[in-house]
């Protein structure tokens, strides 16, 4: 799937490699996705096996992504941009009646590397994942230098990422 993912660069863009990945949509429920990440995004795609096509997908680019978030089985990516659509309910819970924590995460996103066993433990694919985010990110960061100001991605650890699947 991710050779169809360079249809999708933009000019000067080069696809780097890709993750099957679980990421749940704006109503809770689990998708499956691939993550791409190229020299200047991470692209989230849904990709359909038998027509083997990208369905559609999202980009958020390197330097939006301010945090990640890693538990043992789990990252999250926090982004000045929107990622996905937003549910309905929950926003207007947020706009109208609550104006607290929903509004907050608007820019989150949850994923769950696919395991693979060849790779090891998820643990290990979760840290291996975000190191090479955080890798594309300081590269991004060295190419532009002084033009513009961005910063590279903070990685935190977090035991209660994990804990959030379960509830």
């Amino acid at each position: 799937s991710i050779r169809y993912a360079s249809g999708l660069a933009r000019k000067g863009e080069r696809i780097l490699t890709g993750w099957p990945v679980t990421s749940l949509n704006e109503w809770g429920v689990a998708q499956p996705r691939v993550l791409v990440l190229s020299s200047h995004a991470m692209y989230r795609l849904a990709f359909h096996r038998r027509r083997a096509a990208v369905g559609h997908y999202t980009r958020s680019s390197l330097v939006a992504m301010k945090r990640v978030t890693m538990g043992k089985a789990a990252f999250r990516v926090a982004s000045t941009e929107r990622d996905g659509r937003e549910n309905p309910f929950a926003y207007l819970w947020g706009e109208y009646v609550s104006k607290t924590a929903v509004r907050g995460n608007r820019g989150e996103k949850v994923y769950y590397p696919c395991p693979n066993p060849e790779a090891g433990g998820t643990d290990q694919v979760v840290h291996a994942l975000v190191a090479t985010l955080k890798a594309a990110s300081r590269v991004m960061v060295a190419a532009v230098g002084d033009a513009a100001d961005i910063a590279e991605i903070e990685v935190l650890t977090s035991a209660s990422l994990d804990a959030e699947r379960e509830a």
